[in-house]
C-alpha cells in the first residue's frame, strides 16, 4: 500500500503547468517528432536536447522575454526551437508579430552570445517558433506575420516582413485522435481536449504504464502534479479536491482516484473550471499564509479565470497574502 501523507498540491494555472512539462527533453521530443512538418525530423539527434535560457531582456531594456528554448543537433549543424505557450480562451489576432518581435529577440541574443566566426557560416542558425494553443474557441489569427498587413501596392511585396509560426491548436489536433497514444505529448494532449472523464482515465492508466521505463522519475512527477492540477481544475465539489490532494502518486493511485469521481457527473463540466480553480486557490492560499480574511475569499470567488491563473502563479514567490491578491478594501479592514 502507498505510504499516504498529507500532499499540498502546488496551485499551478494550465500557463506554468505546461511550462513545467516542457521543460523536460522527452517531452519536447514528442511534440516534434509527433506534430513538427518536414523530413529533418529523420535526421535529428534528439539526444542533443539543450534547455536554453529563455529569459532575456531585449536592448531597450524594456520588454522581458520567457518563455521555452531549446537547441538539437540536425546533421551536426544547431536548431533553435521556439515554443510560447498560448492558454488563454481564444484566439491572440496579433500572435504573428509577437512571434516575429521574439525571434527577432532571440536571433540578437544569439549574435551577442557568439562571436561572427563562433557561428556557421558566420550566420544565425534556424528558429522553429511554435504557438502551442489549448483554447475551446477555434485559432483564427494569422500564422504569417505578412499576412497583418494589408496588400502592398505592386512592386514592394519583397519588402515586407514574412515569418511564419507553427500553429499547434490542441482541441482541433485531437479531433482526429488514434486509437493507441503514440507519446506523452499526446498523452497531454488528449487530457487537455478530453472528452470526459472515462477519456481522462484510460489516458493515466496508459501514461502509468508508459512511465514505468527507467530514466524518467523526474517526468513522472512533473505529470504527477499536472495532471492531479488538471482534475482540481474541473472539480466543484470540496469533497473531491480534498481526497484528490492527499493522493500522493496519481499513477499508482488512479484507481482510488476513479472511485472519487465515480458519480462526478456535473462537477466535470468545464463550466466548473473557474469555481473549482478559486477553490483550490483558496486552499493553497491557506497552506502557505494561514487561514484567509473574510475579505480575501470573496475577492478570490469573485475573480476571473485569467485573475486567478496569476495569481497561482504569484504564490510561489511571494512572502505575503497581499503581495498575491492585493491589499484589503478599508471598508474590508473591519
Amino acid at each position: 500500500m502507498t505510504n499516504r501523507k498529507s500532499s499540498t498540491l502546488p496551485a499551478l494555472s494550465a500557463d506554468s503547468g505546461n511550462k513545467l512539462l516542457f521543460s523536460f527533453p522527452e517531452m519536447v521530443r514528442d511534440l516534434l517528432i509527433g506534430y513538427a512538418p518536414g523530413e529533418w525530423i529523420k535526421d535529428a539527434d534528439f539526444s542533443s536536447l539543450i534547455h536554453v535560457n529563455g529569459s532575456y531582456v531585449s536592448e531597450s531594456g524594456r520588454q522581458r522575454y520567457d518563455d521555452i528554448v531549446w537547441k538539437v543537433n540536425v546533421r551536426g549543424q544547431c536548431l533553435w526551437v521556439y515554443i510560447v505557450l498560448e492558454c488563454q480562451r481564444k484566439s491572440e489576432k496579433w500572435m504573428a508579430l509577437r512571434i516575429s518581435e521574439y525571434v527577432t529577440q532571440l536571433a540578437l541574443q544569439i549574435t551577442r552570445d557568439n562571436k561572427e566566426e563562433q557561428l556557421p557560416e558566420g550566420r544565425i542558425p534556424p528558429i522553429m517558433p511554435i504557438v502551442l494553443y489549448d483554447g475551446n474557441s477555434e485559432w483564427n489569427a494569422a500564422t504569417d506575420v505578412a499576412d497583418c498587413f494589408i496588400k502592398p501596392p505592386d512592386g514592394l511585396e519583397a519588402f515586407q516582413p514574412r515569418l511564419r509560426y507553427l500553429l499547434l491548436d490542441v482541441h482541433r489536433l485531437m479531433r482526429s485522435r488514434t486509437k493507441k497514444i503514440r507519446n506523452f505529448a499526446e498523452a497531454v494532449f488528449r487530457m487537455e481536449a478530453n472528452r470526459g472523464k472515462d477519456e481522462v482515465f484510460a489516458v493515466i492508466r496508459e501514461l502509468a504504464e508508459m512511465l514505468r521505463a527507467p530514466g524518467l522519475k523526474s517526468l513522472r512527477r512533473a505529470l504527477n502534479v499536472w495532471t492531479k492540477n488538471l482534475l482540481l481544475r474541473y472539480a466543484t465539489d470540496s469533497k473531491i479536491i480534498d481526497k484528490v490532494s492527499e493522493i500522493v502518486d496519481i499513477f499508482e493511485e488512479n484507481d482510488m482516484v476513479e472511485a472519487v469521481y465515480e458519480n462526478w457527473g456535473d462537477a466535470y463540466k468545464r463550466e466548473g473550471r473557474q469555481e473549482g480553480a478559486a477553490k483550490l486557490l483558496v486552499r493553497q492560499l491557506s497552506h502557505r499564509f494561514g487561514p484567509l480574511p473574510k475579505w480575501a475569499e470573496t475577492r478570490v470567488s469573485k475573480a476571473k479565470a485569467a485573475q486567478l491563473e496569476k495569481w497561482a502563479d504569484a504564490i510561489f514567490d511571494a512572502s505575503n497574502l497581499t503581495e498575491v491578491i492585493g491589499a484589503p478594501k478599508s471598508s474590508a479592514r473591519k
